[in-house]
């Protein structure tokens, strides 16, 4: 509740005329104007009046300054919990809030110091921290892009200035990073006869030694693990499988932030992950874009198979033809490999018997193409994609072989929400409308069986097109 005194000195700075009060009643009645238009409906149970005042009657999600703070704290939690991927989307959330200055044409002294100021510097922090994200995902070159133009408008924030000479260090360009210090450094001298502070120049001297610390690219889930190399220790292999991938890649950071997720959970059970759409909506640039990022989460490695489902030139992969090249990757000799799919799948399921490591199935025909590649109780992740549902992949009830009736109905269903939604452009959630690609329910364990349920990623051509290498 504000009174309506304290709306009328807020609003004339204490010098108000005489027609203050009737002035104060017209602004509400166009106030309320405006929100009725808005949200379709009458505004009075929004914008309230009493005797006291004025009410304005709205939810925390119905304040974009509520949650662009709810956004900035969220988004800070995850970089410092080593998801910078979530951090990136949900700081790019947080910032897409903004339409320009905050207030903008409000010239109250009093709401500006009280307001407009404390906005503006979560604003520049929600920057800083989500350029941060950009640069621990080795997205240097882009990241310098963007702050030339902020260290332009902000010349004395430092931080800005960091970041950049980091990103054009990381980016190869040493000379340019040392001209950004020397620029701070003959600013601040010209202007206040000061220095830059302590954390600028000790980044300038690493700078200029080529600090091997410095130039380390960290990822995503850094740990004190193990780093990968193609061999451990001179004797336990670690494959790298993962293909090189795309330079162009657009979009998903929802779906790479559900990863992120779904990787910094993977624990004792194997975890299983779908990811489902037609041809084309991105889903092997996706999983390997994963792959790469997260590449220091799985100390063992990567293992990579393409089951060619849908291939209209080549037959699909056979279980016994991805096992083998698996097992030879994981160090296993031919002679302990066996001629008998369930010999090598139980072999298989041996040597990852205490690795973690990532497993990539892709363009998967059915789910007999991919259990027999499943590990078992390994901390590892297996990313599946497929243009199919593979409903028995996804609801594990014991049996030997799929559910060929459950699959046919799952075909159809999506086929069905495919020409209903086609007229979109782009897709739904199961619940609500969402990006291309979605999780329609958290990642469950059957304790029972023993084994993962996984995820289902699906989706259909995303609005932001995904170029594929």
């Amino acid at each position: 509740m504000v009174p309506i005194d304290v709306l009328i000195e807020e609003a004339w700075n204490g010098r108000p005329p005489p027609s203050a009060r009737r002035a104060v009643h017209v602004y509400v009645f166009r106030l309320r104007r405006m929100l009725a238009a808005y949200i379709g409906e009458p505004s009075d149970d929004v914008l309230a009046t009493s005797e006291k005042g004025y009410l304005l009657r709205v939810g925390p999600s119905q304040l974009d300054a509520t949650r662009f703070r709810q956004l900035l704290t969220d988004g800070h939690q995850a970089l410092l919990s080593g998801r910078a991927v979530k951090a990136g989307v949900l700081l790019t959330e947080a910032l897409a809030l903004w339409r320009g200055p905050a207030l903008a044409g409000v010239a109250v002294e009093s709401v500006q110091q009280s307001l407009v100021i404390p906005l503006e510097e979560l604003r520049l922090s929600a920057l800083q921290t989500k350029i941060k994200a950009a640069l621990e995902l080795g997205q240097h070159e882009a990241a310098a892009a963007e702050l030339w133009a902020l260290v332009a408008a902000h010349p004395y924030r430092e931080a800005f200035r960091a970041h950049l000479m980091v990103a054009l260090y990381r980016s190869g360009r040493q000379a340019e990073a040392l001209t950004v210090y020397d620029q701070a450094r003959r600013q601040l001298r010209e202007e206040f006869g000061a220095d830059p502070g302590v954390a600028l120049q000790r980044l300038h001297h690493a700078v200029l030694r080529g600090d091997p610390e410095l130039a380390a690219l960290s990822r995503p889930g850094d740990s004190p693990r193990r780093p990968v190399h193609p061999v451990d220790n001179g004797s336990r292999p670690v494959p790298a499988q993962a293909p090189h991938v795309t330079h162009v890649f657009a979009g998903r950071g929802a779906e790479l932030a559900k990863l992120e997720d779904i990787a910094a959970d993977v624990r004792a059970a194997t975890s299983i992950v779908l990811l489902h759409g037609g041809a084309g909506v991105g889903k092997t640039a996706l999983a390997v874009r994963f792959a790469h990022l997260f590449s220091q989460r799985f100390a063992d490695g990567q293992l990579f198979a393409d089951l060619r489902g849908f291939d209209a030139h080549r037959s699909p992969a056979t279980p016994d033809e991805v096992l083998s090249r698996f097992l030879r990757a994981l160090g296993a000799d031919s002679e302990r490999m066996g001629a008998d799919l369930d010999e090598q799948s139980a072999l298989f399921r041996s040597l990852m018997a205490d690795r973690q490591m990532l497993i990539v199935l892709d363009n998967a025909g059915h789910a007999d193409q991919v259990r027999p590649l499943l590990p078992g109780r390994s901390s590892s992740l297996v990313v599946v994609t497929s243009r199919n549902i593979l409903t028995s992949l996804v609801a594990v009830d014991g049996t030997a072989g799929p559910d060929r009736r459950a699959e046919r109905t799952g075909r159809r269903r999506t086929a069905g929400r495919r020409a209903r939604g086609a007229g979109g452009g782009g897709s739904d959630w199961r619940r609500g409308a969402g990006p291309a690609l979605r999780l329609p329910a958290p990642r469950s364990q059957d304790r029972r069986l023993g084994r993962a349920r996984p995820t289902r990623i699906e989706g259909r051509r995303p609005r932001r097109r995904t170029v594929l290498q």
